[in-house]
C-alpha cells in the first residue's frame, strides 16, 4: 500500500459512522483543549481518498482528533491517507487494527516522567487525572518490572469445591503475611522449587498423583500449623509491631449478628471516650481484658 500525506481543511474528512473505539467525555474536553494549545494536531489521522481528485477522505484512524480539531476551531489538519480503494471488509478491518494495536505504560517509569514535569498546567496537559495517579501509585508498589526479572507462570486446574477452599486459603495467608489482597501470586523460582518438592513429598506420603489434590493437603498442613505462625508473630515482633487480626482469630469473617454486638459496643465505647474513633480496634483489647480480670 502506498502512504501519502497532505495539508487538508477538515471539512473534507468524512468521520466513520461506526467507531468501537469510545472516549469518555472529560477526555474529549481535554483533547480539545490540548489541540487549541498546540494550534493543530501533533499526530496525522490515518485515511483512505474517497473521490478521483482526492478532494474528500474517510477516516480510519484518528476520528476523535479530527472531531475535536473542528470543535477546537482548527481549519486545515495534516493526514496520511491511501489512494488505494478500499473495501467496506478492509476499511473495519483496518480500523479494528490501529484501534487494537497499543503499548502499554510502564507504571515505575510512567511515574517518574509525570514527576519530572514541573509546570502544573503541563501536568494537566497529559491528560492523566490524580485518580489515575493514585492507582499509578498502588502500580508503582506492587509492580516487578518484567524486564529487569524473569518469571514463569505456573497454571492448575482445580474444581470448584477445592477452588473456593484454596482461595480462602490464598486469602488467608495474604492477611497473615502481608495484610492486602492481590489476585496475581508472585514468588522466587526457587520457592516454587520448594513448593513442588513438598507437594512430591504429600503426593509419595499420601500415594496421590494429582498435583491439584496435593496442593492441597500441603495447604491443610499449613491450616494445622497456624498456631505456630502466630507464636513466631507474637515473639519475634516489638510491642508497637502490629499482626493481623485474623491471625489471632482465625478468621477475618464473624456472623453479621455477632458483628452488630460488637459494632454496638464500639460505638457506645467511642461515644463515652473510652476509646478514639479511629482506634476502634482496642475495644476488642478492653472487653478482654476486663473478662480476664474477673
Amino acid at each position: 500500500m502506498k502512504i501519502s500525506y497532505k495539508i487538508v481543511p477538515t471539512d473534507s474528512l468524512e468521520l466513520l459512522s461506526r467507531n468501537a473505539r469510545y472516549m469518555e467525555e472529560p477526555t474529549y474536553r481535554r483533547l480539545v483543549e490540548n489541540i487549541k494549545r498546540d494550534g493543530g494536531l501533533t499526530s496525522a489521522p490515518f485515511c483512505v481518498q474517497i473521490d478521483d481528485k482526492g478532494e474528500r477522505f474517510k477516516v480510519i484512524s484518528g476520528n476523535h482528533r479530527v472531531q475535536a480539531a473542528r470543535d477546537a476551531g482548527i481549519n486545515e489538519v495534516l493526514i496520511l491517507y491511501t489512494d488505494q480503494p478500499m473495501t467496506d471488509s478492509e476499511m473495519i478491518s483496518r480500523q479494528l487494527a490501529h484501534n487494537a494495536i497499543e503499548g502499554k505504560d510502564d507504571p515505575i517509569l510512567l511515574r517518574e516522567l509525570y514527576d519530572e514535569i514541573n509546570d502544573v498546567d503541563w501536568k494537566e496537559y497529559t491528560g492523566l487525572s490524580e485518580d489515575q495517579i493514585r492507582e499509578l501509585e498502588k502500580l508503582v508498589n506492587m509492580t516487578i518490572n518484567p524486564v529487569s526479572m524473569s518469571y514463569m507462570a505456573v497454571t492448575m486446574l482445580f474444581v470448584d469445591s477445592e477452588a473456593k477452599h484454596l482461595q480462602e486459603v490464598f486469602e488467608s495467608i495474604q492477611k497473615d503475611l502481608a495484610g492486602r489482597d492481590d489476585v496475581v501470586y508472585q514468588n522466587r523460582m526457587e520457592d516454587y522449587n520448594r513448593l513442588i518438592e513438598a507437594m512430591q513429598e504429600v503426593k509419595s506420603a499420601y500415594n496421590v498423583k494429582n498435583n491439584a489434590v496435593a496442593l492441597m493437603l500441603v495447604l491443610d498442613v499449613y491450616e494445622r500449623h497456624k498456631d505456630d505462625i502466630l507464636n513466631v508473630a507474637f515473639t519475634e515482633r516489638q510491642e508497637k509491631d502490629w499482626i493481623d487480626l485474623s491471625l489471632v482469630l482465625g478468621t477475618s469473617r464473624i456472623p453479621v449478628e455477632a458483628a452488630k454486638v460488637l459494632n454496638r459496643a464500639i460505638d457506645q465505647m467511642t461515644a463515652r471516650k473510652e476509646i478514639k474513633a479511629k482506634n476502634r480496634w482496642q475495644a476488642i483489647e478492653y472487653l478482654s481484658a476486663d473478662y480476664l480480670g474477673q
